[in-house]
């Protein structure tokens, strides 16, 4: 089994919607993304920068030929992705619905998974933001 560790972050300013991820994997080339979401995307709170910023590490790993080969461990600062995806809380706001399902549907391709709460000042320190 690929042991895959995935740090993200999402948030929203002035200039738009971000979010950042890193993948951490012995096996697997080292991958650092921040993105700027377009505002006219629908983006209009940090929560759903932070989905997506979980979304695209994942919809990258799960191209990879046997995504079943790899044991995920996913850390985040946002309690709510956290909690909503881990299946912990409910997931209320409508517009937040289909990112969680997407999430936790790809999630289900690999041969185990968790996502666990970390610190924000963890966040801080990997991306700056």
């Amino acid at each position: 089994m690929t042991q895959v560790k995935i740090y993200f972050d999402g948030g929203y300013n002035n200039l738009g919607p971000y979010g950042s991820y890193h993948i951490v994997s012995e096996q697997i080339n080292m991958r650092v993304s921040r993105k700027t979401f377009e505002p006219c995307s629908g983006i209009s709170s940090c929560n759903t920068a932070e989905y997506l910023a979980l979304l695209d590490p994942v919809q990258w790993l799960v191209e990879f030929p046997d995504p079943k080969e790899f044991q995920v461990q996913i850390f985040g600062d946002s309690q709510l992705v956290v909690n909503q995806v881990s299946g912990r809380w409910k997931v209320r706001k409508d517009h937040l619905k289909p990112l969680c399902n997407e999430i936790q549907k790809l999630l289900n391709r690999f041969g185990s998974w968790s996502i666990s709460w970390h610190r924000r000042d963890n966040s801080v320190a990997l991306f700056g933001h």
